[in-house]
């Protein structure tokens, strides 16, 4: 089937305002998918130094519940 020229016109009249609103709405998703890898990957050093931290709190920590009276200087040591 041959459409007309008034068809075609009306076709992509009806289809404009679906195609600006999909448009926009696929650009707003790619802006907040950026945004949100750029403020993350602000955040890797920072993770990196909480995973060097752990390293050493989690071995600490594990031995003050053990042995309470190892952290009576520290300030979550049991108190005297």
């Amino acid at each position: 089937m041959i459409l007309s020229g008034t068809s075609r016109a009306y076709r992509f009249i009806g289809r404009l305002p679906f195609a600006i609103a999909f448009g926009i709405f696929r650009a707003a998703v790619y802006s907040a998918w950026y945004l949100a890898f750029c403020i993350l990957c602000m955040f890797r050093p920072f993770t990196g130094i909480m995973i060097l931290t752990a390293i050493v709190m989690v071995p600490m920590s594990i031995v003050v519940y053990a042995h309470p009276d190892a952290a009576s200087g520290m300030p979550f040591g049991r108190s005297v």
